[in-house]
C-alpha cells in the first residue's frame, strides 16, 4: 500500500508540474513583458536600411521605429544579435520575445509565427552588375543568384526556374559574390538593393518578382502582445514619427 501511495504521489506531483508548464506556455507574453518593462528582441544587424552595426552601435529604420514603439508601450528594449534564419526558432522557444528584422509576412511564415499589422511594403528585386544583360526573372536562367538564407529573397530566387541559388548567411555576403563575379545577380528586398546599388554601384533590374509586408513576428498564441505592438505602430503612424523614419532611412 505503501510503494502504491508514493506512486500515486509522485504521478500527482508530475500532473501539477505539467498543469503548470501548460498555464505558462498557454499565458499572452504581453502580460510577462509589461510587468518587467523590458520587451527582447531578436534582431540580425546585417540588413541596411532595416538594422546594421555602426562601430558597436546597432542602427536603422527597424531600430528607430522599435525605440519609438517601445517608448508608447512604456518599455525599455534589449536587443538580442543572432543569424536572421534562427530568429522566427528563437522566438517560438522563448528566447527572445519578438522578432524585428525585416521580416516580410509571407503565407509559410504564417505557419508557425503570427505578425503585427504591417509597417512598411516592400518587395523583391534583382541585383547585378552595370554591364550585366540581366533584366528580369527571365534572363535568370540558367544564372547564379546570391540571396541570404532563410529569407523570402531565397523565396523569390527559388520560384524562378533554372536557377541555382547561392544561400550565404547574410546579404554583405551576397553582395560580395556579386562584386566578384560569383553570382550574376543578387535577389533582395527593395530598401536592401537600393542601398547596395548606391553605395557600390550596382544596378536594380525594373521588374519587381514580388509585393510583400514588412512586419514584426510574434509567437502563435500572444493576441493581447500582438494588439499591443499595433496600437503603438498605430500611434507612432499617426504622430509622423513613422513617416519621419521611412522618410530617414527608406528614400
Amino acid at each position: 500500500m505503501l510503494f502504491t501511495l508514493k506512486k500515486l504521489f509522485v504521478v500527482a506531483l508530475m500532473a501539477t508540474a505539467l498543469l503548470a508548464t501548460s498555464q505558462i506556455a498557454s499565458a499572452d507574453m504581453w502580460d510577462k513583458i509589461r510587468k518587467d518593462g523590458v520587451i527582447i528582441i531578436g534582431n540580425s544587424p546585417d540588413y541596411p536600411p532595416y538594422e546594421s552595426m555602426d562601430g558597436n552601435t546597432r542602427v536603422g529604420f527597424d531600430i528607430d521605429l522599435m525605440d519609438a514603439m517601445a517608448e508608447k508601450m512604456g518599455l525599455k528594449v534589449e536587443w538580442k544579435t543572432m543569424s536572421f534564419d534562427s530568429i522566427i526558432a528563437a522566438v517560438n522557444m522563448g528566447q527572445v520575445d519578438i522578432g524585428f528584422s525585416g521580416f516580410s509576412v509571407s503565407e509559410d511564415r504564417k505557419k508557425s509565427v503570427d505578425f503585427s499589422k504591417a509597417y512598411f511594403v516592400s518587395g523583391q528585386v534583382i541585383v547585378t552588375l552595370p554591364d550585366s544583360a540581366i533584366k528580369s526573372g527571365a534572363d535568370l536562367k540558367g544564372k547564379k543568384v546570391g540571396v541570404q538564407l532563410g529569407t523570402t529573397g531565397q523565396e523569390a530566387a527559388e520560384k524562378i526556374e533554372g536557377v541555382e541559388v547561392l544561400k550565404p548567411e547574410t546579404y554583405s555576403t551576397a553582395f560580395m559574390m556579386l562584386k566578384t563575379k560569383a553570382v550574376d545577380a543578387v535577389v533582395a528586398d527593395i530598401p536592401v538593393a537600393e542601398e547596395y546599388a548606391k553605395k557600390q554601384g550596382f544596378v536594380i533590374s525594373p521588374e519587381k518578382l514580388s509585393y510583400e509586408e514588412n512586419a514584426v513576428v510574434v509567437a502563435k498564441g500572444n493576441p493581447k502582445l500582438v494588439e499591443a505592438l499595433n496600437k503603438a505602430l498605430d500611434e507612432v503612424e499617426k504622430d509622423g514619427t513613422l513617416g519621419k523614419l521611412v522618410d530617414k532611412w527608406m528614400k
